[in-house]
């Protein structure tokens, strides 16, 4: 009777940590987000035809979400039972636990919650193979957006070249490599001092490569769904962006992004507009338009989820 007490203290203590630590975190970021006056000036003026395009941008967080539910729920499966509606729950309660911390390290702490407590540790490798895919969705982007760059030129000139191609590169193949040899060394791979350690092992070699390539698809529909997002957002802004220019930037805006350490809310999004100035500069002289849009289409996406997300994990 103690030791399940216990468990369930536990339990309160990661929910109370997750609400406070979430609501506490989007409290201080609206209070020191700084561009207020910037996005109101991008709301003033906007068309009929401008509107659409925001309400559009809106519509696809939830198939953006639900897209990565799909994805959890495939490869949660390989453990337990589980429903589209349980993973978009596990995957908002997710967002919530791990919107307050660097690089939302802690993720996995809300999505294993709704698992039975004997998968929870094999459900955290699991989400790291979530993550995996969908930087391997991002390495596809980006490995079109490098060939057809060298026809566009629209890179602006303090860009080096030669270091892009090289970095992007090399973090093509490690992260394509890890991805697809997890199961492969899992599968070969024995704990023999620790048998949970050795079980977690042996679910991971279960993720078989057809589970693999269904996840990887998935993951690069998501991609595309949050890509479009941010085109709609910049058109919103009014960043005058063809398709075509955009289907080479966005990636290289998202890889910079991702490859750039982020400690806190200001400074990511600081990064997210600094990058997207830089990049879309090149092809427009609305660089604020392009900043606010790159902070839009972050809001669009993660506000409201971690909102659901913070309630859900109380409810759990």
């Amino acid at each position: 009777m103690g030791a399940g007490g216990g468990k369930i203290s536990l339990l309160t203590i990661i929910k109370v940590i997750i609400m406070v630590g979430a609501y506490g975190y989007l409290g201080y970021m609206l209070i020191t987000f700084d561009h207020y006056n910037d996005l109101v000036q991008s709301f003033q003026h906007v068309t009929t035809a401008q509107i659409s395009l925001f309400v559009a941008a809106l519509l696809l967080m939830p198939v953006n979400w639900g897209l990565e539910a799909l994805k959890w729920r495939t490869l949660v499966r390989q453990l337990q039972p589980f429903t589209f509606a349980q993973a978009y729950r596990s995957v908002l309660m997710g967002l919530a636990s791990g919107f307050f911390t660097p690089n939302r390290i802690l993720d996995p702490l809300g999505r294993v919650l709704t698992l039975k407590e004997e998968n929870r540790a094999s459900g955290v490798l699991y989400s790291l193979v979530q993550t995996l895919a969908q930087s391997f969705a991002g390495c596809v982007f980006l490995a079109v957006a490098l060939m057809l760059l060298p026809s566009a030129n629209i890179l602006p000139s303090d860009v080096p070249i030669g270091t892009l191609y090289w970095v992007s590169g090399v973090f093509i193949a490690l992260i394509t490599l890890l991805y697809f040899t997890m199961p492969l060394w899992a599968s070969k791979i024995r704990f023999k001092r620790s048998e949970k350690i050795d079980n977690i092992l042996r679910a991971m070699a279960g993720i078989t490569y057809p589970v693999l390539i269904k996840v990887s698809l998935t993951s690069i529909v998501r991609y595309a769904v949050y890509s479009l997002q941010y085109f709609l957002m910049l058109r919103f802004m009014a960043v005058d962006i063809t398709s075509f220019q955009a289907l080479i930037l966005i990636p290289i805006n998202y890889f910079l992004i991702s490859v750039t350490p982020s400690v806190s809310f200001s400074s990511e999004l600081g990064i997210r507009g600094a990058f997207a100035m830089l990049l879309l500069g090149a092809v427009t002289t609305n660089t604020v338009g392009a900043a606010m849009a790159a902070v839009t289409v972050w809001a669009v996406n993660y506000i409201i989820p971690v909102i659901t997300g913070s309630t859900l994990v109380a409810a759990e």
